[in-house]
């Protein structure tokens, strides 16, 4: 019934705006004009997200010195894929040893479940749980981190929807590593501004972190041109011209 009624109330809009190509295509499927429909996708202010060094004191406590880090933070919910990361990660230890660590930040419906797997894949040596952290610590783990994955699962809203964390992940340089669900793969261009795996596929997102923990130079360039691509083309103030453009643009045709 909701659904139903945001297509009537976009049919009978002078203009739509959409935060994906993939939500455009399902309005458009149900009536609504191609014509006056804009897609204007999430963002971020590129000044907060700045570069900061490794914080050396964190990284020592949890012994992540001469380590590649996988991070997540954010909520463990059902649909970010997180297991999927933990089988990733097991498939990658067998082949590569312990030169990686995965970190996760946060708390939610998912915690027990994901700790019991640790336990059942014997990865308790690599991967370190916070639990949920103050907004003022999250940006001390968050300069640990090396590697940013979001293997979302093929799930309709994931289709659909996008976070705002991959631009926040491109936004600070890290390497982005997500699965290849429309509201994503409209994101990232495979192999320049990050990685793009196969949905639900753990040995396809294993073999895609390996490409990204073996290789410090591919990390490094695959950084630094997310977060350019980010300043350019996804930073608030860009984004936000497009609603005065569609706004001035109603205006004078209502005159």
């Amino acid at each position: 019934l909701t659904e139903r009624l945001e297509i009537e109330t976009a049919k009978a809009s002078d203009h739509v705006f959409t935060i994906t190509k993939a939500l455009k295509n399902i309005l458009i499927e149900n009536g609504v004009s191609a014509e006056k429909i804009s897609v204007l996708p999430n963002a971020v202010d590129p000044s907060k997200f700045n570069l900061s060094p490794k914080d050396k004191d964190l990284e020592k406590e949890l012994g992540f010195e001469n380590k590649v880090v996988i991070g997540y933070v954010g909520s463990f919910v059902n649909y970010e894929g997180l297991d999927l990361l933990l089988e990733a990660c097991s498939i990658l230890y067998k082949k590569i040893g312990n030169s990686f660590r995965l970190l996760l930040v946060g708390d939610g419906a998912m915690m027990q479940k994901l700790r019991r797997s640790v336990r059942f894949l014997q990865l308790e040596e690599i991967v370190k749980f916070t639990g949920r952290v103050s907004y003022d610590e999250v940006e001390r783990y968050y300069s640990l981190i090396d590697i940013v994955p979001l293997p979302r699962l093929g799930l309709r809203v994931c289709e659909l929807v996008s976070p705002l964390k991959p631009f926040e992940a491109m936004g600070t340089g890290k390497v982005l590593i997500t699965s290849d669900v429309a509201a994503l793969a409209e994101i990232v261009d495979d192999g320049k501004t990050g990685l793009l795996h196969r949905k639900d596929d753990a040995k396809h997102l294993a073999e895609k972190l390996k490409e990204a923990i073996t290789d410090s130079e591919f990390r490094e360039r695959i950084g630094q041109q997310a977060r350019a691509w980010v300043c350019e083309k996804h930073s608030w103030d860009v984004i936000s011209s497009r609603v005065t453009e569609v706004y001035i643009r109603l205006l004078e045709e209502k005159k």
